[in-house]
C-alpha cells in the first residue's frame, strides 16, 4: 500500500544576510577586531569552581588546562573524520542520483571558492567546518549552524555559532525556538535578535528530557581537575622541601671569632652583627651559585648534603586513584591522556572502543544540522530529495592496516550489486566513490561478480597496534559464495 507523504513547503522569504550573532558581529567596515586569543596561565582552576555559567569555565580550562586540552584535542581528532554524501527521494526513499548531484554541487559551492571579485573569503572548508562544530559540541555540548543565501537562493555559506549564546524562547504550543543576545546588550537586556528563520540548526549532545539547555558533557570534570591539580600541588611542594638535597654549611664559632677584630670581640652587640654578616655572607655566595661553579671557602666552614629520603611520602598509590578519577570524569582514558601509572594493555584496548564508541555519539548531531542544510539547499535548487551526510566511524589504526576490511566489504558490495539487491548508484554510494559519473554501465542484476576471483586476504591484525585495538580477528570470508572456495 502507498502512503502518502505531506507536501513539501519551501520558506516563502529568505534574508540574503546572515543573522547569527558571531564574535565578529557589529564591527564596522575598516574596525579592529581586538584579539581574544590571549590566555591567562595564571587562572587557579579553583576559581573556576565558582563560575555560575559552566561553558565558560570549560572554555578557560581547554586554554589552560592540559589534561582537558589533551582530552579535547584528542576526542575531536577521532571524531573529525571524512564524509559522504546521499540522497533519497522525498516520497518513496529510493536513491536519488539526481539529489546526490545536486548535494554535491552545494557542496562544491560550500567547500571551494568560485568568485574571487570580492576581496578576501572568510569561507571555511567542509573539514574545518565539521572540526570546529564537533569541538564545539564537546566543549559545550551545543552548537549552531546557519545556511546563508544568497539573493538567487544559492547557498552561499555556512556560519557556525557558539552554542552557549542560544537563548531558548517559547512558540506558546509546546515548542521552542533560538534566539541571541545582540552583541554589546548586557545580560539582563530584553532586546534579542530572533532566529526563528528555516536555515538556522542547532545540534545538542548530553541533554536529558527534563532540561531545555543542554549541559556540557566535560562539567563533570571541573571537581575532579581541582582535586587532582590540589593533589599534584601538593606534591610538589613535598618534593621540594623533602625530596631534594639541601646545602648545608657549618661555621665553626671560636674560628669566627678569631678572625674578628679586636674591637668586635669586646662588645656583644658588635659580635651578634658581626656574626650575622658572615652568615648573610655565606649564604648570598650559595645563593648565586650555578651547578657548574666550584665552591672554595676557608676552614672555618664546612659544607655537606642533607637528604631525608625516609621522610618522602609515597603517593604513587594516591596519585593513581586521582588520575583514574580525573580520566573518568573527562570521559578519556588514563593512557590517552598520559596519566596510566598501571594495568595492561587489554585495559588500554578497552579504552581506546570505548573511545572510538563515544566520539561516534559526538558525530550524530553534526551529522544531522548538516544534513538538514544540505537538504534545504538542494530542494530550494528545485530537486525534491533530502540528503545524508554520514561521517565516516573512527577507527583508530592507520588506513593501510584496514585494507583487508576494505576489500571484503567491497566484494560484498559488488556481490550485492552482481544480484541485483542494490542499485549502481547505491553502490557507487556505498564505496564512497560520489555520484555515478554519465554513461556509466548499468551492472545491476547482470551476475558479473565472481567472488571466487578474490585472492587471499592479509590479516588485519599482524601489527601490534591491530591487535590491541581490534576485537576479534579478520574474517577470512565474505560469506556467501565466497565460502565455497575457502
Amino acid at each position: 500500500m502507498a502512503v502518502s507523504t505531506p507536501p513539501l513547503v519551501l520558506p516563502r522569504r529568505i534574508t540574503g544576510i546572515s543573522r547569527v550573532q558571531t564574535p565578529i558581529t557589529g564591527y564596522e567596515r575598516g574596525a579592529t577586531i581586538p584579539a581574544d586569543n590571549l590566555v591567562d596561565t595564571t587562572t587557579d582552576i579553583n576559581s573556576l569552581r565558582a563560575y555560575r555559567q559552566v561553558s565558560i569555565a570549560i572554555r578557560t580550562l581547554y586554554e589552560t588546562d592540559g589534561l582537558l586540552a589533551s582530552a579535547v584535542s584528542s576526542l575531536a581528532a577521532l571524531t573529525s573524520t571524512d564524509f559522504r554524501l546521499q540522497a533519497f527521494q522525498t516520497g518513496t526513499g529510493e536513491f536519488s542520483r539526481e539529489g546526490l548531484q545536486a548535494a554535491e554541487a552545494v557542496v562544491s559551492l560550500l567547500d571551494t571558492l568560485h568568485d574571487y571579485s570580492s576581496g578576501y573569503s572568510d569561507q571555511p572548508s567542509m573539514a574545518s567546518l565539521i572540526h570546529q562544530l564537533i569541538l564545539e559540541l564537546i566543549l559545550v555540548g551545543s552548537v549552531g549552524l546557519e545556511l546563508v543565501l544568497d539573493n538567487a537562493r544559492f547557498p552561499r555559506q555556512l556560519k557556525v555559532f557558539a552554542g552557549d549564546t542560544i537563548i531558548w524562547q517559547s512558540t506558546g504550543k509546546g515548542s521552542r525556538y533560538p534566539a541571541q543576545r545582540p552583541k554589546g546588550v548586557a545580560s539582563g537586556g530584553k532586546t534579542l535578535v530572533e532566529l526563528n528563520i528555516p536555515t538556522v540548526w542547532v545540534a545538542e549532545i548530553s541533554k536529558t528530557a527534563d532540561t531545555v539547555y543542554a549541559v556540557p558533557p566535560l562539567s563533570s570534570s571541573i571537581q575532579r581537575l581541582a582535586q587532582y591539580s590540589d593533589l599534584v600541588n601538593d606534591m610538589w611542594r613535598v618534593v621540594k622541601q623533602t625530596g631534594m638535597p639541601r646545602t648545608v654549611v657549618k661555621l665553626d664559632y671560636e674560628k669566627v671569632m678569631a678572625s674578628a677584630p679586636p674591637e668586635v670581640r669586646s662588645d656583644p652587640a658588635k659580635v651578634t652583627e658581626y656574626l650575622d654578616s658572615v652568615r648573610a655572607g655565606v649564604e648570598d655566595q650559595l645563593k648565586g651559585l650555578a651547578p657548574e661553579d666550584c665552591l672554595v671557602h676557608f676552614d672555618i666552614a664546612e659544607v655537606s648534603l642533607l637528604r631525608t629520603d625516609g621522610e618522602k611520602a609515597d603517593f604513587s598509590e594516591l596519585l593513581q586513584n586521582v588520575s583514574g578519577l580525573a580520566a573518568t570524569a573527562l570521559k578519556a582514558s588514563p593512557t590517552q591522556l598520559g596519566l596510566r601509572l598501571g594495568g595492561s594493555q587489554n585495559v588500554a584496548s578497552t579504552e581506546a572502543m570505548l573511545l572510538a564508541k563515544l566520539s561516534k555519539v559526538v558525530q550524530k548531531p553534526v551529522e544531522e544540522v548538516l544534513s538538514r542544510a544540505l537538504t534545504l539547499a538542494v530542494r530550494l535548487l528545485g530537486v525534491d530529495a533530502y540528503v545524508r551526510l554520514e561521517l565516516q566511524e573512527p577507527d583508530l589504526r592507520a588506513a593501510s592496516e584496514l585494507e583487508a576490511f576494505y576489500s571484503l566489504r567491497q566484494n560484498r558490495i559488488l556481490e550485492q550489486l552482481s544480484l541485483g539487491r542494490i542499485t549502481d548508484d547505491e553502490a557507487q554510494s556505498a564505496l564512497g566513490l560520489g555520484s555515478l559519473p554519465e554513461g556509466s554501465e548499468e551492472l545491476s542484476g547482470t551476475k558479473f561478480h565472481n567472488s571466487a576471483s578474490m585472492q587471499t586476504l592479509p590479516s588485519g591484525n599482524a601489527d601490534p597496534n591491530g591487535r590491541g585495538v581490534a576485537a576479534r580477528e579478520t574474517p577470512k570470508s565474505a560469506g556467501g559464495k565466497d565460502n565455497v572456495r575457502r
